[in-house]
């Protein structure tokens, strides 16, 4: 394969990415914001924020999460967005990771729709979910570093 395809290939795959990922933060924060009510009770069975943090949370992160999602997808700030969704993904895996460790059996509060799963299983799920979603962002962090050479250019032109 030459150059050429080898970029046309890798443009694909980080426009593919952009739109899965962009779209599955977009669809997390849809379900919270339908729901803030629900959303801020599964912030607080985490047990690790006091109730005034957990309101804050509660409001702030499904409009940080949207945005994020938006930002991926459409704008020329996609690297920002990529390091804010990374961000996002690691406090959520040690969260997790804390409530399975301390045997707690909540709902992982990431999608409005999985309120009913609770439990070991459903946090161990979510963070393997999370764990595998913080790879494809993380190379989209190295592609386009801004630095020539090396593969860390962008596979597609930037977005103006």
């Amino acid at each position: 394969m030459d150059a050429a395809a080898r970029r046309r290939v890798a443009c694909i795959f980080e426009v593919a990415v952009r739109l899965a990922l962009g779209g599955v933060f977009a669809w997390a924060a849809w379900s919270k914001l339908d729901d803030p009510a629900l959303f801020a009770s599964q912030v607080a069975a985490y047990r690790i924020l006091p109730q005034p943090l957990v309101e804050l949370v509660a409001l702030v992160l499904p409009p940080l999460e949207l945005l994020s999602g938006i930002m991926l997808v459409a704008t020329k700030w996609s690297r920002e967005a990529a390091f804010a969704m990374l961000a996002m993904l690691a406090v959520f895996t040690i969260a997790l990771a804390q409530a399975a460790v301390r045997g707690l059996d909540i709902a992982c509060g990431c999608f409005a729709d999985e309120a009913a799963d609770r439990g070991a299983m459903a946090l161990a799920v979510a963070m393997v979910r999370d764990l595998l979603m913080m790879v494809p962002l993380a190379w989209l962090l190295c592609r386009r570093s801004g630095k020539p050479g090396r593969g860390t250019r962008p596979a597609c032109p930037k977005n103006d």
